[in-house]
């Protein structure tokens, strides 16, 4: 009977945005990580996020990789966390949307270098 009356649909329209304006849900880095990470797939060669999986890859799968940073200009020779090598890993993951994770990466570098398990 109210369904048709324009200003009671406007009445209960207002009511349901004010019951749903609270609703937000608040999550953590480490989460929003793991919520990015499930989402674009990847190699999962992490355990946690901290230890790399050394024991199943492959050294071709990490040649590969190895092989891809060096297109966008990563050098084994200075450390990781030099802006170069941080810029040539980010094009590296836009070049290759869901193939390879930031985690990926890492976990390759650090085997690369001797550094596996």
């Amino acid at each position: 009977m109210w369904a048709n009356d324009p200003e009671m649909a406007e009445k209960w329209e207002a009511e349901e945005d004010e019951k749903n304006e609270g609703n937000i849900v608040r999550i953590t880095r480490r989460q929003l990580r793991q919520i990015i990470k499930e989402a674009s797939g990847g190699k999962g060669w992490m355990f946690d996020g901290q230890r790399c999986n050394s024991h199943n890859i492959s050294p071709d799968e990490v040649a590969e990789a190895m092989a891809i940073l060096g297109e966008f200009g990563y050098s084994l020779f200075i450390p990781p966390v030099v802006d170069s090598n941080n810029i040539a890993i980010n094009d590296a993951l836009a070049a290759y949307p869901g193939e390879y994770t930031y985690d990926d990466f890492r976990c390759a570098i650090q085997i690369a270098q001797g550094r596996g398990a």
